[in-house]
């Protein structure tokens, strides 16, 4: 089943996302991809300050998984949401992925 993980970060917001962007990078992994989900819903009267969705991901795995199967892309790049709430803390979500690669294709589980 698909298990969701959060923490809250000790930090503020943009230094939670230079964090985020070290670990990524410390882990062979880069952001490939980031919607300012704030700036996208404020159209819409509604406000989310900080609120990211960041993509996250290897190239180089990418690379393998798409070889391996095409609908692999309804998994990877892995999606982390990036969040502040009204005290001012900063979130980070995410789903653990490993159920998702299993689903696509059972061969990946351990994607």
């Amino acid at each position: 089943s698909t298990k969701w993980v959060s923490y809250t970060a000790a930090k503020e917001f943009e230094a939670t996302v230079d964090a985020l962007n070290k670990a990524a990078a410390d882990h062979g992994m880069m952001i490939v991809g980031d919607v300012n989900q704030d700036a996208e819903l404020a159209a819409n009267g509604l406000r989310l300050p900080g609120a990211h969705a960041f993509f996250v991901g290897n190239p180089q795995l990418g690379k393998t998984f798409f070889e391996a199967t095409k609908a692999i892309g309804a998994v990877v790049p892995v999606r982390m949401h990036v969040w502040a709430d009204a005290a001012g803390s900063s979130h980070i979500g995410y789903f653990d992925p490993a159920p998702q690669f299993a689903a696509v294709d059972p061969a990946l589980s351990d994607g």
